[in-house]
Formats: structure tokens, sequence, C-alpha cells
């Protein structure tokens, strides 16, 4: 257990592991979370009571999943991933827009993101697809319909090599 209400920089390194994590209202001020061969679940199940500038995950040969992430209450997320399977889940409560960085070599990305969060995706790839239900082309980028309008927006850059990429919907309270 990790206390509360000490701002802290928190940087977990896991091996091969199954991990379930819950980082449930933890005053974080930096986050750098790294696994190799695992099975990994991290939570923010509750808000970050203050502002991060970044939160970085690391993942080789894996299954990870990441929910809640607008709790982070963070203007850049990061994420890295070697081979598997990734799924993002952006519920949470949004303070700030955000951009987040996806580097993923060959797996499928699962971005799951809450009705009423402006998105921008922008796509760089090989021999991945893209399941863009619900986004709109426009020039280079893919839109959410309220992107504009929308009170918090997230920009999503996507490098990936081989795979597959998919966006799915959710009510904004997962």
């Amino acid at each position: 257990e990790l206390a509360r209400g000490l701002p802290m920089e928190l940087d977990l390194e896991f091996g091969a592991v199954k991990a379930d994590i819950d980082l449930a209202g933890l005053a974080l001020l930096d986050l750098d979370l790294s696994t190799g061969a695992s099975e990994s679940q991290v939570t923010i199940s509750e808000p970050n009571p203050v502002p991060m500038e970044m939160a970085s995950f690391e993942a080789g040969a894996v299954k990870f999943e990441a929910h809640q992430l607008g709790n982070l209450n963070t203007e850049r997320i990061g994420v890295d991933a070697g081979v598997g399977s990734i799924v993002l889940g952006f519920g949470g409560r949004w303070e700030r827009d955000a951009r987040v960085s996806i580097d993923i070599g060959l797996g499928a990305l699962e971005l799951r993101i809450p009705e009423g969060l402006g998105v921008r995706l922008r796509k760089d790839s090989f021999l991945t697809a893209l399941d863009s239900e619900g986004l709109i082309k426009r020039g280079d980028v893919y839109e959410s319909l309220d992107y504009d309008d929308a009170d918090y927006r997230i920009d999503i850059d996507v490098d990936a090599a081989f795979g597959s990429v998919s966006v799915v919907w959710i009510h904004p309270d997962n």
C-alpha cells in the first residue's frame, strides 16, 4: 500500500508476472510502469488529486490492459508495446485535454473511448488494419463527430507495425 495524500513519482517495473494494480486516488506527479513477459491490468478507479505531466507504460510480450485513464489527470500518456494484446480504456474523469502516443510492434490494440470525449486519431502503420467506427476521416486524421464541441479532447498518435487497431465506444462512467 502507498500513502494517498503524499505527492509522489511512481516507477514500477515487473518481469514475468501476472499483475493487477489499482492506483486509486494516489497523488501521482509522474508514473512510469514497465512490464516484461506478463499479463497485467492497471486501473485508476479514483481520480489523481494532483496534475501529472506524463504517464508512461512500457510492455514487452504481453497482455496489457489499462482502464479509466482519464482519472490520471495528465496531459500526456505514452505507451510502448512489443508483441501482444493491448487494451486502453479512456474512461474516468477528464479534467484537461491530453496527447496520447502509442507505439506497438506486433499485436492488437483496442482503444475504449467514452462517448462525449473528443478524439483525434493519427495512424502511422505498416500492415495494420484500423476499425474506425464512429470516427470520420478528415485528411490524414480520424476525428469523432463531436471533436470540436467536446469539453475535453484527446489526440492519439498510433505507430504500429503489424496487427490491428480498433475503436470501441463505451459509456462515460467506464
